[in-house]
């Protein structure tokens, strides 16, 4: 992906956050950054106490410096910015920053992420750095991830993306109890992979991580899921975590019941969520079917 001129300037912007830090007294490291057509990610680490510095005047700063690099590619006559954009205010008088808050670079609001668990730094860096290439391969296979509203199946109704096609084919719910012993807990996951191998597709949100374990490496062999998500699908949707590529080969179908809309904001699935998915996963798997031939 190759950035535009005001790209590079929001990427450099990005790159000295820890100068800006310097200057308030607070210790920032940069670890990760990409710049997207529509947003930006990037990792920050923390080494020092803030004390009263808050987050949101890191962001505050780096909005501030790339609306400066907005505003001058605004006023540049070669650039394609002033091309483009806002001609008649352009005829009259240059841009300032009164006129800039209403084209301002960003949203107010801003995602943040803090990582308190082993292993999810290296899962941040690298979902960063591969946000490109997922956008690549969304452009180039628009159809796997546009969202079919409203389909009933075993008498609920479901937000659905993925391979429609796997509704037809004989289900295995997963669900591992808390209660079950160590052995349990083995034998259960064996015979969850044995169905998955003669041709059922599991059904599960897939919550906990034994559960995630039977997906990850039946998704490996080549196998079929089917996942209930805790989330409603924007328009335009994507695949969670690693099941990008997956949804792609025809191996993935994401199911949302169509009552629960789409939030910007949620993080962890509540336990009343975790009822309801996993009471749906089993209506799903215990839907009468036919074998085809």
């Amino acid at each position: 992906m190759q950035l535009s001129k005001l790209g590079m300037e929001v990427s450099d912007c990005i790159r000295r956050i820890p100068e800006y830090g310097k200057s308030k007294g607070v210790e920032l490291k940069v670890l990760a950054k990409t710049v997207m057509d529509t947003h930006v990610h990037f990792v920050l680490f923390v080494m020092s106490d803030m004390e009263d510095m808050q987050l949101g005047d890191i962001i505050a700063g780096l909005k501030t410096g790339c609306n400066k690099a907005l505003l001058g590619e605004l006023n540049n006559p070669f650039s394609l910015l002033y091309a483009k954009g806002l001609e008649h205010q352009m005829n009259t008088e240059p841009l300032t920053p009164r006129i800039l808050q209403d084209h301002a670079l960003f949203e107010t609001l801003y995602d943040a992420t803090v990582l308190t668990r082993f292993g999810q730094l290296k899962r941040m860096i690298d979902y960063v750095h591969d946000n490109p290439r997922r956008k690549w391969m969304k452009i180039h296979h628009l159809n796997s991830f546009v969202p079919i509203r409203n389909v009933e199946i075993a008498g609920d109704a479901y937000d659905a993306i993925g391979n429609m096609m796997l509704l037809g084919q004989y289900r295995k719910v997963v669900h591992v109890r808390g209660r079950f012993s160590y052995e349990e807990c083995r034998n259960y996951k064996n015979q969850c992979v044995i169905a998955s191998r003669r041709g059922d597709v599991l059904v599960s949100p897939f919550i906990s991580h034994h559960e995630r374990e039977v997906r990850d490496f039946c998704l490996k062999e080549g196998h079929s899921v089917i996942q209930l998500l805790d989330n409603g699908f924007l328009e335009d949707a994507s695949c969670p975590g690693g099941l990008l590529e997956y949804c792609m080969n025809g191996q993935v179908l994401l199911l949302v019941p169509s009552e629960i809309p789409h939030d910007d904001r949620k993080r962890n699935v509540t336990r009343a969520e975790c009822v309801m998915l996993n009471e749906r996963a089993e209506r799903i798997a215990e839907e009468d079917l036919e074998r085809v031939g």
